[in-house]
């Protein structure tokens, strides 16, 4: 058994109490889901390395990728996620396009992500409606 003066325990008191203390007296922030899904990387480079350029607060209609008749999209977590699936997506060759991801659109508010396909260009951004929490991200198509 382990015993301390009074001397020694007021002593480890007084400096348990100074390091538990935060040294400013503003609340400490949470890092929230929302507030990173709040994330527009405007330069990325996904895990296979293949390079994107982000733009924050467009959106692209249309160009979707069909597979079996159905767009390819889906729920993702985060835009580097969407980017990341692009990176590694070939998909199919439909009769106006060829297969492989050539743009995403990701909505920050419900985690859609939408792949795009070879018809796409960046003059095709339009502004995301407000509030709707929309970026687009182009692979670089040299690396293609």
């Amino acid at each position: 058994m382990c015993f301390l003066s009074k001397e020694r325990l007021v002593a480890l008191i007084c400096a348990s109490a100074v390091f538990a203390t935060p040294l400013k007296s503003e609340p400490i922030s949470t890092h929230t889901l929302e507030s990173r899904q709040e994330n527009c990387p405007t330069d990325y480079t996904s895990q296979n390395g293949l390079r994107f350029t982000g733009y924050c607060d467009k959106c692209i209609v249309g160009y979707d990728v069909f597979e079996n008749g159905n767009a390819v999209d889906g729920k993702i977590m985060s835009m580097e996620d969407c980017m990341e699936r692009c990176s590694r997506f070939s998909g199919e060759v439909g009769a106006t396009y060829s297969g492989g991801c050539f743009a995403i659109v990701y909505a920050l508010g419900d985690g859609n992500c939408w792949i795009k396909n070879n018809t796409v260009g960046t003059s095709d951004m339009i502004d995301a409606p407000q509030d709707s929490k929309m970026h687009v991200a182009f692979p670089d198509r040299t690396q293609l």
